[in-house]
């Protein structure tokens, strides 16, 4: 999905390292199919049995790269670390893609199924939000740190199609308004150890949650030379992205991905917007308990 004529810089070398070495593994292990079979035996006997009362997680670290904020035509590589920790129908997340059962929606941060079948999932949950420091000569304006109260619900359709939506509240009322979003994906297996997933997802935003992060007040106007912008509730973003998960061994699970997106509506038409298009490359590694 990336436009050939563009040159990747060297900042952005590591991630697509990675990401190569990623793939090229994948080839690797694909030539070396009887071992498949060996590989998944060994890996459901680490997954316990969805509605189990053990502990089941992974911890692990991602590489990502793309654009310093959305609307950004600056970039950067960020290293962080991921974590995922289940246990009955409470869990807690860094919202990475190291999960421990195919299928599985991860809810950021802490959370809690509250229904919860072979088919649906409604989830209620608690994330960190660290806002976003300001830079005046920009005009981006600080967003405040804040804790955000999340409710979201999945449908299985069937063994490969999955839709699901999510809506967000700032709990403090630190002006961050309250943003959601529409997601529809497609999973399949590629191999007894790798899967490959592709998804779109419309995301929207509140009257404060656009204000805050592209809106533009009287005060950044004066010191950015920017026009003063105050955006309403409406689309922000649809995003498109593909991502392959695989077992290197029944403990190691690894990742990568690449994605696009495009700001909508308020979003597209602010002054802090300079690209509109982005995209965005991830990679990271795991391993599971």
């Amino acid at each position: 999905m990336l436009n050939p004529c563009n040159f990747v810089p060297r900042r952005q070398a590591v991630p697509v390292l990675a990401l190569a070495l990623t793939l090229a593994f994948a080839g690797a292990r694909c030539a070396a199919a009887d071992i498949d079979e060996t590989v998944a035996a060994k890996s459901s006997e680490a997954v316990p049995p969805v509605g189990s009362s053990r502990w089941e997680g992974a911890i692990g670290a991602t590489v990502s790269e793309g654009p310093s904020y959305a609307g950004s035509d600056a970039r950067k590589i960020r290293v962080t670390p991921a974590f995922y920790l289940r246990r009955g129908r409470f869990s807690v997340s860094s919202g990475s893609g190291f999960i421990t059962r195919p299928q599985e929606e991860v809810v950021r941060g802490l959370g809690v199924d509250v229904v919860e079948s072979d088919n649906w999932r409604v989830s209620a949950g608690l994330r960190y939000d660290g806002g976003r420091d300001a830079d005046p000569a920009a005009g981006i304006g600080e967003v405040r740190n804040t804790v955000r109260v999340r409710l979201s619900g999945r449908w299985q359709i069937d063994e490969h199609w999955r839709v699901a939506a999510g809506w967000s509240i700032d709990a403090f009322g630190r002006g961050g308004g309250h943003n959601g979003e529409f997601r529809a994906s497609y999973e399949r297996p590629l191999s007894a150890w790798m899967r490959w997933e592709v998804g779109a997802a419309l995301a929207v935003g509140g009257d404060k949650y656009m204000q805050a992060y592209y809106g533009v007040d009287e005060e950044q106007s004066a010191s950015s030379g920017l026009p003063v912008y105050t955006p309403g509730a409406g689309l922000r973003d649809l995003t498109l992205g593909t991502s392959l998960r695989f077992d290197i061994t029944p403990r190691w699970v690894g990742h990568a991905g690449i994605g696009v997106g495009q700001l909508l509506g308020p979003a597209a038409d602010s002054p802090l917007t300079k690209k509109t298009f982005s995209y965005g490359l991830s990679t990271g590694l795991a391993w599971r308990f």
